[in-house]
């Protein structure tokens, strides 16, 4: 039986992925090999979901920030982040 890389997230975690651009589909499944559940991120309903954590895979910044204002995710996100969600 092999340990878990130091820092690898705990098995039964739940973490949303942004999934409006970038490589999320890569991020999604190398979380899901190490045993997280993962929700991608595409909409403000999304972020209703209970997370412990959420990944914002790289992109171009500013396009990144007018999707998420685009799709209402902006404001929600922030939240998250400022309540202490890991990001």
């Amino acid at each position: 039986m092999s340990a878990a890389p130091k820092g690898a997230p705990q098995q039964n975690t739940k973490i949303g992925v942004l999934a409006v651009q970038g490589d999320f589909a890569e991020h999604a499944a190398r979380l899901r090999a190490l045993g997280c559940e993962t929700i991608e991120l595409r909409c403000a309903a999304d972020l209703d979901t209970a997370l412990d954590a959420i990944v914002l895979p790289g992109g171009e910044s500013t396009v990144q920030a007018a999707l998420l204002e685009e799709f209402a995710m902006a404001g929600p996100i922030k939240r998250m982040i400022e309540t202490g969600t890991p990001v």
